[in-house]
Formats: C-alpha cells, sequence, structure tokens
C-alpha cells in the first residue's frame, strides 16, 4: 500500500509539476502578450499623433492658401476696377481729342477763309496784271 501511495505521490507530484510548468509558461506567454499590446498601444498613440499632426499642418496650410486667395481676388477686383476706370479714361480722352480735331479743322478753314478774303480785298492784288492790261 504505501508503494502505491508513493507511486501515486509520484504521479500526482509530476502532474503538479506539469501543471506549474504549464502556469510558468502561460505566465510568460501572458506577459509577453501584454508587451505586445503595450507595444501596439504606443504604436496607436504615435500613429494618433502624428495623424493630428498632419491635420493640424493640413489646416495651417489650408487656411494659408485661402488667406492668399483671398488676397490675390481683392488685388484681381482692384485691378479689374482700375482697368475699368483707364478704360473710362481712354473713352474720355479720345472723345476730347476728336474734338480737338474738329476745332483745329474748323480753325484751318477759318483761316484758309480769311486768306482768300484778305487776297479779295487787297487792292494790289490784280494790280500787275491791270498793269498789263493798260499796255
Amino acid at each position: 500500500k504505501k508503494m502505491v501511495l508513493e507511486q501515486k505521490k509520484l504521479r500526482t507530484s509530476a502532474l503538479l509539476e506539469g501543471q506549474r510548468q504549464e502556469m510558468r509558461e502561460l505566465e510568460e506567454e501572458t506577459k509577453a502578450l501584454h508587451l505586445d499590446v503595450s507595444r501596439i498601444n504606443d504604436a496607436f498613440q504615435r500613429s494618433e499623433r502624428k495623424a493630428a499632426d498632419v491635420q493640424g499642418a493640413t489646416e495651417e496650410v489650408e487656411l494659408g492658401f485661402q488667406q492668399k486667395l483671398k488676397g490675390i481676388e481683392a488685388k484681381c477686383r482692384r485691378l479689374e476696377r482700375s482697368m475699368g476706370r483707364q478704360r473710362k479714361s481712354v473713352g474720355q480722352l479720345r472723345a476730347e481729342l476728336v474734338e480737338a480735331e474738329r476745332q483745329i479743322m474748323l480753325w484751318e478753314r477759318k483761316i484758309d477763309l480769311e486768306r482768300e478774303m484778305q487776297q479779295v480785298l487787297d487792292p494790289n492784288m490784280g494790280q500787275a496784271e491791270a498793269t498789263a492790261m493798260k499796255k
């Protein structure tokens, strides 16, 4: 009976030692899994921070582009208004030029008429021909 008990004790001890070994292995695997989960969480947090940084940078760039675009649009509107004023000014200058040319032509015509009138009224005009006829 003692022998049976000793064999039973040896089997139980061996079984117990096997279970203890299995528990140590499971604990090591659990620790390894915890370490893996911790690494994954760290990587995820780094990824989240980088995504937030990229999002922030993207928003900054977008805001900068929007501000530049608004500035360019405002400048474009100012230039368009200036071009409109310049076109209007050119139109007025052309009208003034046409009027000045018309006035010049009128004055030239008046001068020509005055010359003709002076020639007609000049008593010396035609004297040479009249003297030549008298001879």
